[in-house]
């Protein structure tokens, strides 16, 4: 048994190499034509890889998605550093790394010599450097614009009026920063039927003055395919659902409750079995003071999610978490 041990523990050492070495060819960079980073420890240097933000854009929580005209939207930039947050990332596996050969010298099953140089290639990480986009008097969001892609052709600037809802900053290299914005309901009913490419731009122009870590330069979204159909004269069960449920989940945003309620209800008697409609008045009541009704709104949602899901793996958090708020709050009563 102690033979087969062995075995194991020098496979699985020869793996936990070849993988610092990969690393060590990803990252490092040694001086001198031709050396090789397997080999050269002493002096290793990391690459000097500036920081670089990474931009996304959402619509309705979606990157793709058909909405009627009329219909309002909720468009969400977020903001993140993945080359600060890879870089605390690695420095964390380094770490886990140097406590397991250390773990192995003490236990004997390595010698100090031969965990040398494993530990010094897992001594060297990255630094983390943040893309800093914001000055002492403007925020990130005055940077950010919103465009229309067109094939073979320059892109637009988006028309659409859309109010600032709300905006957070990246507090460190693995959290990101996050703009809502908002196209109510009668300016949505203005967009012309048609397919959009929207694209969210953040610039931070080279002349613009700030702290000696501001970054300047310019990063794209993957666009949303944006699709708007004519309203319908006569619309479906299954449209006014849609509709209702969208305006629902807008005045929900936007903490209008009494038409956040209204266009739930609204959405329900369309189409009874629509999980998002019963979450929607379940916050609206919430937020009204009715509490009974909206843990009996929040019990419909789970129940119809786990028919409608039975073979999922996540639970309904959110829902349950609600639920138990409101019973201990009923309980306290």
């Amino acid at each position: 048994m102690r033979t087969i041990r062995n075995v194991v523990l020098v496979i699985v050492l020869a793996f936990a190499l070849i993988g610092v070495y990969f690393l060590a060819r990803h990252f490092f960079s040694a001086p001198g034509a031709g050396a090789s980073p397997a080999l050269y420890v002493e002096g290793m240097e990391w690459q000097d890889a500036p920081p670089l933000p990474a931009l996304s854009l959402q619509i309705d929580n979606e990157s793709q998605l058909n909405v009627f005209q009329g219909s309002p939207l909720i468009i969400t930039v977020r903001e993140a550093n993945p080359r600060a947050a890879n870089a605390v990332a690695l420095a964390r596996a380094h770490a886990a790394y140097s406590a397991q050969i250390q773990e192995q010298v003490a236990r004997g099953e390595i010698t100090a010599a031969g965990a040398r140089p494993m530990l010094e290639l897992a001594r060297h990480n990255p630094p983390v450097r943040m893309a800093h986009i914001e000055t002492a008097d403007r925020g990130w969001e005055t940077f950010i614009r919103f465009e229309l892609e067109s094939p073979g052709g320059a892109p637009q600037p988006l028309p659409w009026p859309l109010r600032l809802l709300s905006k957070t900053v990246a507090s460190g290299p693995e959290s990101s920063g996050q703009i809502d914005y908002a196209l109510s309901p009668e300016d949505a009913a203005q967009v012309p039927a048609g397919v959009y490419s929207v694209v969210a731009v953040l610039e931070v122009p080279a002349g613009v003055a700030g702290p000696a870590d501001l970054w300047h330069g310019r990063v794209a979204s993957s666009a949303v395919a944006l699709t708007v159909y004519p309203s319908p004269a006569r619309p479906s069960p299954s449209d006014r659902a849609k509709l209702n449920l969208a305006r629902a989940e807008y005045f929900s945003v936007i903490k209008d409750w009494g038409n956040a309620l209204s266009s739930a209800q609204a959405a329900l008697a369309a189409d009874p079995n629509l999980v998002r409609a019963h979450m929607a008045a379940g916050h609206a009541m919430e937020a009204q003071g009715n509490s009974a009704g909206a843990r009996d709104a929040f019990l419909a949602a789970k129940s119809l999610f786990e028919m409608q899901n039975p073979t999922s793996y996540e639970a309904p958090r959110h829902l349950i978490r609600k639920i138990a708020e409101l019973d201990a709050l009923a309980g306290a009563q």
